[in-house]
């Protein structure tokens, strides 16, 4: 399966200042990687439970497979990603007939804040207009790639 996303910085203010009623409750996931390129990550949500995904490429479209995974298994992997791991809440926000996912990041990248959008198609992606509350395109700055910010921590403020 393919993931089609783009990724923004979020304007913490302008964000804050969005109608309750657009957001759903916010939910704790831990991040944890074997291997940064390709991807190979553990996950686990209140949410969606625990989850092993694959991913590879770069940009507005990846390569992901994600395998649902018992806590078990999780637990037996975990310690694996000492020094590989993230911290963030996420929350889903209702956004012009779209689901954008929030994340704020906790512990070593306090203060980092990210929007996702997936898309079907590749034409949806380039056609989507951001709102106003979205700050600069990162969707092509690996830099902000998780698995990147796991290995080695908040970027600089420019490239």
């Amino acid at each position: 399966m393919y993931e089609i996303e783009r990724r923004f910085l979020i304007d913490v203010d302008a964000y804050s200042a969005l109608s309750v009623d657009l957001k759903d409750p916010s939910y704790h996931i831990s991040q944890g990687y074997v291997t940064a390129d390709p991807v190979v990550r553990i996950r686990s949500d209140e949410r969606n439970g625990c989850i092993l995904a694959l991913k590879s490429g770069r940009g507005l479209v990846r390569k992901e497979i994600e395998i649902p995974i018992s806590r078990d298994i999780f637990s037996q992997i975990w310690p694996m990603t000492l020094g590989l791991r993230i911290e963030k809440l996420r929350q889903r926000v209702r956004y012009d007939g779209r689901i954008v996912e929030v994340d704020t990041f906790l512990g070593h990248h306090h203060g980092l804040h990210l929007a996702e959008v997936e898309f079907p198609t590749v034409a949806d992606a380039e056609a989507f207009t951001p709102p106003s509350w979205f700050g600069r395109e990162v969707t092509h700055d690996s830099r902000y790639i998780n698995a990147v910010l796991a290995r080695n921590g908040l970027p600089s403020a420019e490239p």
